[in-house]
This record gives structure tokens, C-alpha cells and sequence, in this order.
């Protein structure tokens, strides 16, 4: 390592290595620029001092050094801390996501020492730029759970094929997730696997009162958290301001969105103030949400979903930060957020999720070395018992893989040992979907193998669907629409496409919209004629219309039964079809 880092290693390096940090600076060859790492670890367990590890290593032999992660939150701390330690050591630090593209010219330039962004945007970069990975040393991947998401997963895994084929480093950092042999056996990398916290955390769940707990060391107890309890309608709220009164911080997890905003209303109601003044609420857009923000920031409790618009969950997060928030509602979007200071996090039940995922949720707790321990508490009551040493979780979790084969159900054009790895509709055989795509113009051969095409390329680094983009080639040769908004009902219309769930509304409401649909599209039957399904598909054409039109995001927000976040998030997936 070069000088000028060497020093600073040094310094870093001062305090007791953690077990994992051990684990990794004992072994041979992980350095190797063609030796590609894996460390699995539970959250807060000091695998970001193992990261900054290979990326000095990387950047002192003249090489750059690519940083991803599935989430903006998590990159946008990672900035902060990049660029106070890497700004003492002159490393260029940029920084690219959707909202925040201003570096991107310099990117392209190759103007950088470290890159962070988003798995999506670094497709972006190497769509754009063919000899993108040129000077690139190091991709770190991290959150690697991401993987196991239906949706995400298969485009990240475009990606890491993409870079293997390259010859480029890969070190993968991560919490648990399923079958990292089989990863570590595709990629020919070491794997480090270690079980070790940093901050002890209790485990297990809340009946009668009592906070019957183990730990992954095999300890176990008991804790009196509400005394002389009985039971009743509103046990689990009584579990939450009982925390609240003991400035216990919390994060509460539930399945939906619907599930969290619900409680978050009763406990708002539930609550005193905990501040005597009106909190000065930033230039956030005016939204359902931001218009009650106040409220719930006076009681100490927050809410932090991707229904939310990206400026409210960075003001939600900096909340939480500064200690304002005593419980925060949240769905799985938070499962791999940011380090933000609370002692527990607390699961109203059963929880249906992946292994993965649970253990990043439960990873919450206690973060930052801030508490002495920390409490991952299941919600019972009194239904679910630790039956053995073996059952402490009232949890069900199902398995990602189930369904497919690992790493072989895969939506790229990547050609492995002489097979092709896509799949078209989840059915094809191989032969049938290379025949396919060689039909359609998307892949290519000659002697030396198969090759996607320019629009092949495309259409996997932009993450868009095969068959949808085929659809609409069809449709646009030969259907006529007078009016674009015909051609937006169409496709909405298409599951393949566009499905994408809205919380349902009631049947009056799209009365109240029939009006203005019949302006826009050919409407040829009563209204009593259309199934739900219909009018679902009404309503995602009216909004496209009105956000398109330059309405108000409060406006359509009220109109239309849909919150802000969910509604940018909607028009954004509606987006390359416009």
C-alpha cells in the first residue's frame, strides 16, 4: 500500500480487530486482482473496515474502484463517510443516482477515483459507455441480499455476469442469503462466512408482559417489560408506548404499507406530545403525508416507506439520526437502510419474508456500538410458544429459489459454458428461447459463439422487458391510436408489462372518474359492463395523464387514492414507453 494510505491504515487499524476483520487480514490472496471475495457477516459486525481495505489496496495500484448498493439511503451515508476520510487522502469520490446526476459527465470521462451508485445506474454507465470497465479495479457489491428480491434480483445478476466475463474483481459484502456456496463455486471466489455482532442481540418474543429472549451465543433470559400486564384488544400498542414512555427507540416492521400507516395513526392519537414547540418542517412537496409530518414528529414517531417521496425519507432519516424519533413505522424498504440509532426492532407476528431479509431487519437493532445490547421482539399473543431450543421465532420464512434453479433463471444474454442463461416466459426450453431471440434480432452467431445484438444490449442493461418491448413493436406496426392516452390504457392493460399494485379504492370513486375517462379513450360500454381489473386500468391511465399534464403531486394524490412515493415510482416504471 502506498504511503500516503499507509499511515491512515495504520491510524485505522489502531482499535481491537472484530472477528470478522481477523478473519479476512489472516488470510493469503484476497488481495489478487483476479481473486474474487465474498463475506457474509450480520449487520454492524465491521465489514465496512474490511471494504475500505481493498479499496486502498485497489486505488495504490492505480486502479479505480466501483462501490454499488441497492439502496439510495445506504449510499448517501456512505458519501458522508467516504468523503471525510478519502477527502484527507486527495481520492476523488463520486458520487450518481437517479436524483442526483450532476457528476455523471466526469464519470463518463473517467474522472474519478471511487464510484458509488446504485446497481441500476452502474448498468446505465456501461449501456452509455462501451469500454466503461477499462481502468476499474474493484466492484464492491454490497447489501447482496438484494439478490434474493423477485423484481431486483435477476437484474443484479445480469450485472456480476457481465463483470466476470470481464475479468474484473468482485467482492461481495453482505448479511446472509441463500446458497452462497453455489455463488462462491459460479464466481471461483473465497468465501468468509462469520456470526459475529459487534453489539449482543437478544432475540425472541413479547407475551404477558415479558421479553423472553436467546442470543445467537446461546444465551437466554427473560425480561419484565410491562408489569401487572392483562390482556386485551390493544396488547401490541400497549407494547409499543410502553417503549415509548422508556425512551426505548424502535423500529416497527409490518408486511404492508396499509399495516404501518394504521398503527401510526392510532399511536398519534395515543400519544402526548413529546415536544412543546411546532417542529419547522423543511421545503418538502407538498404531499398527503408531509401535510401531517408535524404531527407525528411532535409524539416522536416517524414513518419510512417507499411511499414516501425521496426528500421525506432523507428528512425522516436525518430525524432519526438527531434522536427525534422514538418509534418508527416501516416496512422491508428499511431492512437495508442506513445505521440509524435505535435499541429494538419489533415484528407484530408472523412476518412472511426471506431468511435474508428478516436477519437485515433484525440487523437494525442496536447498530453503531451506541447500546449495550440490542432486541429484536416477535409480537404474540400468547398463541406461539418456544416449543424447543430450536424454535424461537414465530416467523415463516419462504424460500426465494424455490421455484427456480440458482443462477440459472437468468434475464440476461450472458452465453456460460456453450448455454444460454434467459428466460423468456419462466416455461421456454433453451433451444427455444435462442431461437426466439435470433428471430426477433436480438442475439446473434457466428463460429466463435452468440452475442447479443446493440438492441439485445440494450434492452438487458436497461432492465426492460423482452416481451414487452416486443409488444409494443407490435402494436404500434399495427394498431392506429388518435390519442397517446389510448396507447397508455393499452399497456396498462398488459400484466407482463405493467403490474404494478395500487391500493385498492371503492367502486363510487371511479364513478367519479368516468367522466374524464370517456374524454381521453374510446369507452364503448355502460359503466356497469367493466370488472374491477377495468377500472383499475382507468385509473392508471388517468394518473399518467394528469402527472403528464404537470398536475400537482398533492392534487393527484387525493384524486386518485395513491401516495406520493408510490405514484413516482409508477410513472417512472410507465416511463421508456413515453
Amino acid at each position: 500500500m502506498i504511503k500516503r494510505y499507509r499511515s491512515y491504515w495504520e491510524e485505522r487499524t489502531k482499535r481491537p480487530l472484530l472477528p470478522v476483520q481477523k478473519e479476512v487480514f489472516s488470510r493469503k490472496g484476497l488481495l489478487d486482482p483476479l481473486k474474487n471475495v465474498i463475506i457474509l457477516s450480520p449487520t454492524s459486525s465491521g465489514k465496512s473496515l474490511i471494504v475500505e481495505y481493498f479499496i486502498l489496496h485497489t486505488l495504490s495500484q492505480g486502479k479505480k474502484v466501483v462501490y454499488l448498493s441497492p439502496f439510495k439511503s445506504i449510499l448517501l451515508e456512505k458519501r458522508k463517510e467516504f468523503c471525510e476520510w478519502m477527502g484527507l487522502l486527495n481520492i476523488d469520490v463520486k458520487f450518481s443516482i437517479h436524483e442526483e446526476s450532476s457528476d455523471d459527465n466526469e464519470i463518463f470521462k473517467g474522472n474519478y477515483d471511487v464510484l458509488l451508485t446504485v446497481y441500476e445506474k452502474f448498468g446505465y454507465f456501461l449501456q452509455k459507455k462501451g469500454h466503461f470497465l477499462g481502468n476499474i479495479g474493484l466492484i464492491v457489491f454490497d447489501e447482496f441480499t438484494i439478490i434474493e428480491d423477485q423484481k431486483r434480483g435477476p437484474y443484479i445478476d445480469i450485472l456480476l455476469s457481465y463483470i466476470k466475463k470481464a475479468n474484473k474483481k468482485i467482492l461481495i459484502t453482505s448479511s446472509f442469503f441463500h446458497s452462497p456456496e453455489k455463488l462462491a463455486t459460479y464466481l471461483n471466489a473465497e468465501l468468509i462466512i462469520s456470526n459475529k455482532r459487534t453489539t449482543p442481540l437478544r432475540i425472541g418474543y413479547f407475551d404477558s408482559g415479558v421479553f423472553y429472549w436467546k442470543t445467537e451465543e446461546g444465551l437466554e433470559g427473560e425480561e419484565v417489560i410491562i408489569k401487572d400486564f392483562s390482556h386485551g384488544e390493544d396488547d401490541f400498542l400497549i407494547l409499543l408506548e410502553t417503549l415509548w414512555m422508556r425512551h426505548d427507540t424502535s423500529i416497527v416492521f409490518f408486511p404492508t404499507r396499509m399495516q404501518a400507516r394504521h398503527v401510526l395513526s392510532y399511536m398519534e392519537g395515543r400519544l402526548p406530545p413529546l415536544y412543546e414547540n411546532n417542529v419547522d418542517i423543511p421545503d418538502l412537496p407538498h404531499t398527503l403525508f408531509s401535510e401531517k409530518l408535524s404531527s407525528y414528529i411532535l409524539k416522536g414517531l416517524g414513518y419510512h416507506s417507499r411511499d414516501l417521496t425521496y426528500p421525506e425519507r432523507r428528512y425522516i432519516e436525518e430525524l432519526a439520526y438527531n434522536g427525534k424519533i422514538r418509534l418508527l413505522f416501516a416496512t422491508t424498504t428499511l431492512a437495508f437502510g442506513v445505521n440509524l440509532p435505535f435499541r429494538n426492532v419489533v415484528f407484530p407476528g408472523n412476518f412472511p419474508v426471506s431468511k435474508g431479509v428478516l436477519n437485515n431487519m433484525i440487523g437494525r437493532a442496536a447498530r453503531g456500538n451506541m447500546f449495550e445490547y440490542g432486541r429484536a421482539i416477535f409480537f404474540t399473543k400468547g398463541d406461539i410458544k418456544v416449543k424447543d431450543e430450536e424454535t424461537v421465532l414465530p416467523v415463516k420464512f419462504k424460500d426465494p429459489y424455490e421455484e427456480y434453479t440458482f443462477f440459472l433463471r437468468r434475464i440476461t444474454f450472458d452465453i456460460h459454458d456453450k448455454e444460454l442463461y434467459l428466460v423468456y416466459d419462466g416455461k421456454k426450453e433453451t433451444e427455444d428461447i435462442y431461437a426466439f431471440l435470433r428471430a426477433n434480432g436480438l442475439i446473434k452467431a457466428d463460429e466463435q459463439g452468440v452475442f447479443p445484438t446493440l438492441l439485445g444490449k440494450m434492452l438487458a442493461t436497461s432492465g426492460i422487458d423482452i416481451s414487452s418491448f416486443l409488444q409494443l413493436i407490435q402494436i404500434l406496426q399495427h394498431e392506429k391510436y388518435d390519442k397517446w392516452e389510448e396507447l397508455v390504457y393499452h399497456f396498462t392493460g398488459i400484466d407482463i408489462l405493467f403490474h404494478f399494485y395500487l391500493d385498492p379504492v371503492s367502486r363510487g370513486d371511479y364513478f367519479s372518474w368516468w367522466p374524464a375517462l370517456q374524454e381521453i379513450i374510446n369507452v364503448s360500454l355502460p359503466i356497469g359492463h367493466y370488472t374491477n381489473k377495468d377500472f383499475n386500468r382507468f385509473r392508471k391511465t388517468l394518473i399518467i395523464r394528469d402527472f403528464v399534464r404537470g398536475e400537482e403531486l398533492y392534487s393527484i394524490e387525493k384524486k386518485y387514492k395513491i401516495t406520493a412515493g408510490i405514484l413516482l415510482e409508477f410513472v417512472d416504471k410507465f416511463v421508456w414507453v413515453l
